[in-house]
């Protein structure tokens, strides 16, 4: 009985001692950022009426979605990418430009 009490607490004491990351941020891409954002501007131009400031809140809300899996610098990076580009957003959108040209014409991709 001791000795599986001793072999419960050594593997209990081994998964403690895993590590739990790479040390490593992940890694985005701002085309991958943009294809996102855009698709989401896509969606929500679409689903009803809304004004610019509406999109951007809306936006810049998604934005944040992406901290989890590809963090802080992705977030950043799509913050500013919403804050400098949301009239040309909706402009491309209602224009029913492609996300791969709307990501160009904004040097994402």
């Amino acid at each position: 009985m001791k000795a599986v009490l001793a072999l419960l607490a050594l593997v209990a004491l081994t998964y403690a001692q895993r590590p739990t990351g790479t040390g490593v941020p992940p890694t985005y891409s701002p085309c991958q950022v943009c294809h996102y954002i855009v698709s989401q501007a896509e969606h929500h131009l679409r689903r009803g009426r809304v004004d610019q400031g509406e999109l951007q809140i809306a936006l810049l809300q998604e934005c944040e979605t992406l901290r989890r899996f590809q963090g802080q610098g992705a977030v950043d990076s799509c913050v500013s990418l919403v804050d400098n580009n949301i009239a040309t957003l909706v402009t491309d959108v209602n224009a029913n430009k492609s996300v791969d040209d709307i990501c160009k014409d904004i040097k994402q991709c």
